[in-house]
């Protein structure tokens, strides 16, 4: 019966002497999920390396069109008070226009009434002498 049990340890041994062996080296296809995954992780860094780089220059761009934007805005601004004070001078000579018509029309009137006058005393009916 010794022998037998002799016999029945030597796989046990076989398969405690290979195990080390197998955890040591993995196989072949734990080597291609490596690779893949390095490759995976590679394709990620360079993507997430574009989007930086496209996010840098949308921000730029965003930036430029900010301060553009804020150009306008000022000479905007600047338009709406010029128009205000045009408006402004507009009305204060609109005003000025009709009080000089006013004047106009009383001196027009002044002269009807000289050149009346004059042309009564020049009338024969018109003189005393």
């Amino acid at each position: 019966m010794e022998g037998r049990r002799v016999l029945s340890l030597v796989p046990l041994l076989d398969s405690a002497v290979k195990a080390p062996l197998e955890i040591a080296s993995p196989p072949l296809s734990s080597l291609t999920f490596t690779d893949d995954l390095h490759d995976g992780m590679a394709d990620l860094a360079k993507r997430d390396k574009l989007h930086v780089a496209e996010l840098a220059a949308t921000t730029k761009e965003l930036a430029e069109c900010k301060a553009a934007w804020s150009l306008e805005l000022e000479q905007m601004e600047k338009l709406e008070v010029d128009r205000n004070e045009m408006r402004s001078q507009r009305l204060a000579v609109e005003e000025q226009l009709i009080a000089t018509k006013a004047k106009l029309l009383e001196v027009e009137e002044k002269n009807q009434q000289l050149i009346g006058l004059k042309s009564s005393k020049a009338l024969p009916w018109g003189d005393s002498h």
